[in-house]
């Protein structure tokens, strides 16, 4: 069995710096940074974001190439080269990341909202072999998109822990003690919501802000409502 494990990610401080200092490390660095953002890998405003970046990137890098060799300059046509990689790179990144949010989306639907375990029966739903699917749920486990989860790929299983709302009561189809009443009875109103990011059914605490724990977007309760 395997569990979950969070990468850290590079603060956007340090990215823009970069970006100042010298920009073909400023996109190395975001590159990095949204490969280990799991609701930028979500989120399809992201993506189109950078697809148009990538094409301000290609026609300066087109311009300046044409520039250079009317004037016979190879400094400016090595920075077109530049500008060109970079569009071209970012282009590539972001159509893999939307395959790659569509598809994340796919396996937290069938994970969390319908309760599915059994990998073979999450395979025939998302139309890939039962090896692809052990490997896209290890993956996403290793990424922390589920973070308590546990895969077994000897039986075939993969398991959440049950989940806990953000003040801390536990919510499942069982009769909690009376200890547990007690206290569930002093923590405030909790209501399920659809997470806007990766799509998975949440619950979030009146007039809080919460992580989702599958993709790690922010979700309030007032922009639910």
């Amino acid at each position: 069995m395997k569990k979950s494990k969070r990468t850290a990610s590079i603060p956007s401080v340090v990215v823009v710096i970069a970006f100042l200092a010298f920009w073909p490390l400023g996109i190395v660095l975001l590159l990095i940074k949204l490969g280990s953002d799991r609701s930028a890998t979500l989120k399809e405003g992201v993506g189109k974001t950078m697809k148009a970046v990538s094409v301000i990137l290609l026609a300066m890098g087109t311009i300046a190439a044409f520039m250079g060799i009317m004037q016979g300059e190879i400094e400016i046509v090595f920075g077109a080269a530049l500008f060109g990689t970079g569009g071209v790179v970012l282009w590539i990144f972001a159509t893999r990341m939307k395959k790659t949010g569509a598809l994340y989306k796919k396996y937290i639907s069938n994970v969390v909202n319908q309760g599915h375990t059994d990998i073979r029966t999450i395979a025939a739903n998302m139309g890939v072999k039962y090896s692809e699917a052990v490997v896209d749920l290890q993956k996403m486990i290793n990424s922390g998109y589920f973070q308590k989860a546990q895969l077994d790929a000897a039986k075939g299983t993969i398991t959440l822990t049950q989940p806990q709302s953000q003040g801390g009561i536990q919510f499942g189809p069982f009769q909690l003690p009376f200890q547990q009443q007690q206290a569930q009875a002093q923590v405030p109103e909790a209501r399920a919501f659809v997470c806007h990011s990766c799509g998975a059914n949440i619950r979030v605490n009146y007039g809080t802000t919460a992580e989702c724990e599958y993709c790690g977007a922010l979700v309030s309760w007032d922009a639910l409502e």
